[in-house]
């Protein structure tokens, strides 16, 4: 793939937006993906956390920790190496051997679902929403929710009744939660035991702003659960980082401060954003997207000026904002945004 596409698949690419604006002052500002700026204080660890495989009792501590953390049961949870690895684990999980199965994904969303299940043979079905899922009929029905990128959430209620018609027709309903932990109201990893149907997704790296710890979770039947364990093999999750999750998802306390500070900012970039004259799409908490008639200036102006945002190939007026770690930060955005829309207008 090009160099000037790669940012169009995921955010993060800040190597490849340095080499295609050399004169970009550095160093940037990079608001390109959802990930908290505000990461949970890594604790000091013993040294033999890094000289030694994770035994049972941590790993078990840790998913006691995680499932307390998302109000589900922890013999429904198993650690991945991010959600990530959920997602590419899914299809041999469900379609074994078959590539006949149907997959209907509610979009525009994260693009990785359809690459993982069209990679296994299945036939990807991209549909508007819920009702349309429901309504193709497919053996599969994947939601994000809240959606990335365009934020979208759907009430538990209408998640819980899709999975029950998934069951009904013997069907699955995957949810990837990665961006759920700020809005538990529309949470439905607490459900999975009084639903089989149902298979969540969980990101722990988004949240608590350390996502190179690569640690997620999937949530599921006791049979699912025991093929994603056989399909990882021995410790897919180094101990370190579910020593890490174990203190941080029972820190009540720096999660309440930090749902309330993601939340004040995400205010706050709205605000600016509109200031600028763009069209508020939605927020997440950790991200803000805005649409705009001149997007794709406005994104190659910022980048010029060493601010990256994300953007995206099947929409070229949408943009999507992480969130600014700062005051001055946010008023670098502000700047940047105001100069490169003045160079659209002069």
């Amino acid at each position: 793939m090009a160099t000037e596409e790669h940012d169009l698949l995921h955010g993060g690419s800040l190597d490849h937006l340095q080499r295609r604006f050399p004169a970009a002052p550095r160093p940037w500002l990079d608001l390109s993906t959802g990930i908290s700026p505000y990461p949970y204080p890594l604790p000091q660890l013993p040294p033999a956390l890094w000289q030694r495989l994770p035994d049972a009792a941590l790993e078990e501590a840790a998913r006691e920790a995680a499932a307390g953390f998302m109000g589900a049961d922890p013999m429904q949870l198993v650690f991945t190496a991010g959600s990530q690895a959920g997602i590419s684990l899914l299809p041999g999980l469900l379609a074994g051997s078959s590539g006949a199965l149907s997959v209907a994904i509610i979009r525009p969303t994260y693009s990785e679902h359809a690459r993982a299940w069209r990679h296994a043979g299945a036939r990807v079905l991209q549909v508007a929403d819920l009702e349309a899922a429901l309504d193709a009929r497919a053996e599969i029905i994947c939601l994000v929710n809240p959606n990335n990128p365009d934020a979208r959430r759907w009430p538990q209620a209408q998640v819980l009744a899709a999975a029950h018609a998934q069951a009904a027709r013997g069907g699955w309903l995957i949810v990837d939660e990665a961006f759920a932990d700020f809005h538990p109201e529309c949470s439905v990893a607490g459900c999975v035991a009084s639903h089989p149907a149902l298979i969540v997704l969980r990101s722990f790296g988004k949240t608590f702003g350390l996502a190179g710890l690569r640690l997620g979770a999937l949530l599921g039947a006791p049979a699912i659960l025991a093929a994603a364990r056989h399909r990882q093999g021995p410790w897919p999750v180094a101990g370190p980082a579910l020593e890490i999750a174990r203190q941080a998802y029972t820190d009540t306390a720096w999660f309440t401060t930090a749902r309330q500070r993601v939340l004040t900012q995400a205010r706050g970039l709205r605000h600016l954003l509109e200031q600028a004259g763009l069209e508020i799409e939605g927020d997440v908490g950790l991200f803000v997207t805005a649409r705009g008639a001149q997007a794709a200036r406005t994104w190659d102006g910022l980048a010029h000026r060493g601010v990256y945002v994300r953007r995206f190939a099947e929409d070229r007026a949408r943009l999507r904002f992480g969130l600014p770690p700062d005051q001055a930060a946010a008023q670098r955005l502000a700047t940047a945004l105001t100069h490169s829309i003045q160079e659209q207008t002069g």
